[in-house]
């Protein structure tokens, strides 16, 4: 069925339904069209182009992928080996140091980042006083198990005889995955159990929040050492790491789409960089309810988010459709960004550039791929705007 076919059928469909609500206002009208045209007529057109397009095979494994998903967490090492107390830090009792450093203040750092979370995001009643207190103290356990992990091994490690900007060792990122998901599991089975959107955007805001503090307390090697650790935790909740890389090795995964996200995982974060340089250039002097897009903990935040719809873009290539951003990604951010005064505007702005930046690595073939599901995503959040623009005020 063509698409011109499909549009003449949904928009006779659409304009009988709508004399329905004839008494609506015009801003509601268009929000009904669109929002059913998007979803009657325009993803399942966008996603079976997808499906159509011709590639050739291309062989993929599994390291290849766990060793892509490991390196994302490496720092800049560029200027690291000259830090002076990087061999005291690093070694055995140093890293005991630090971690108990942290532990003597842990408990404080999670109730600070729990007060500051509720302020900014409870306006939806996302979770009441007794279950965010709950809820710090489990942060507080992911956390300890993290020290402990610390302690016993560097997230990655020098390679002996080599300057630590030339040569390290990554771990095994499944071993790490393994061991952090009995405390993670815990968590959500006790806070995530409903998959509510706005539950899963507190607890990811908690995370960020408790990282920032505690990161605060620590001298520059230091965080660089153990910084890892905690980013790692803080997007097992809210990327898909794990879900891509199984989705790459389902049999039905066309191979094409695998060896592109294979391709562009590594560029993650230089896309985001990229992107976030752009934004602020155009956006010069905006202030969200956190300040200013160039002070340095929006910047994070920033980058955090742009690498998490990359990393959901990426699970929507390989599994051929939009589920699970419609199911997390989307609510989560139609909760938090409202909250943060972050205008829909600049969301729309922001996924726009990141949309260039990709289709500018882009090879035709690659573009012609990926498209389908890129415009697809794009017109999800149009439309999503356009809601939250006729929502009544709290």
């Amino acid at each position: 069925m063509t698409l011109g076919f499909c549009s003449g059928v949904f928009l006779s469909w659409a304009f009988f339904e709508l004399g329905v609500f004839l008494s609506w206002d015009m801003s509601r009208i268009l929000t009904f069209v669109l929002k059913v045209y998007f979803r009657a007529v325009l993803i399942p057109t966008l996603i079976n182009a997808v499906l159509t397009v011709s590639t050739p095979p291309v062989s993929i494994s599994d390291s290849s992928l766990l060793s892509l998903w490991a390196k994302h967490y490496l720092p800049d090492l560029s200027t690291f080996s000259a830090q002076p107390d990087l061999p005291a830090a690093i070694a055995e009792v140093g890293r005991k140091k630090t971690a108990d450093q942290i532990r003597r203040y842990l408990r404080v750092y999670c109730e600070l980042a729990s007060i500051e979370t509720s302020t900014l995001l409870n306006h939806h009643n996302a979770i009441n006083l007794s279950d965010a207190r709950r809820l710090a103290v489990s942060v507080e356990q992911v956390y300890l198990k993290l020290l402990t992990m610390h302690e016993r091994q560097l997230f990655w490690t020098f390679s002996q005889g080599q300057a630590a900007s030339r040569l390290i060792t990554l771990p095994t990122i499944k071993d790490l995955a393994a061991e952090l998901d009995p405390v993670l599991a815990e968590l959500k089975q006790d806070h995530l159990r409903s998959q509510e959107p706005n539950l899963i955007g507190f607890v990811t805001t908690q995370f960020h929040f408790t990282t920032r503090t505690v990161l605060k307390s620590l001298s520059t090697t230091e965080r660089v050492l153990i910084e890892p650790y905690f980013r790692f935790a803080e997007e097992q909740i809210c990327m898909p790491w794990q879900q891509i890389c199984a989705a790459a090795l389902k049999p039905t995964s066309q191979s094409f789409g695998v060896a592109i996200v294979q391709q562009f995982l590594p560029q993650c974060d230089a896309i985001a960089q990229a992107v976030y340089q752009r934004t602020v250039h155009q956006y010069d002097h905006y202030q969200s309810r956190r300040g200013s897009l160039r002070s340095p903990e929006i910047r994070a935040s920033v980058l955090r988010d742009l690498t998490m719809f990359q990393s959901y873009l990426w699970l929507s290539v390989l599994e051929g459709n939009l589920e699970t951003v419609q199911r997390n990604l989307l609510p989560t951010c139609q909760m938090v960004f409202p909250n943060l005064q972050v205008s829909w505007t600049l969301v729309n702005v922001m996924l726009g550039l990141l949309i260039v930046e990709i289709q500018n690595r882009c090879s035709d073939a690659q573009w012609e791929w990926v498209m389908p599901i890129v415009r697809s995503l794009q017109a999800m959040f149009e439309v999503a705007g356009q809601e939250l623009e006729t929502r009544p005020l709290a």
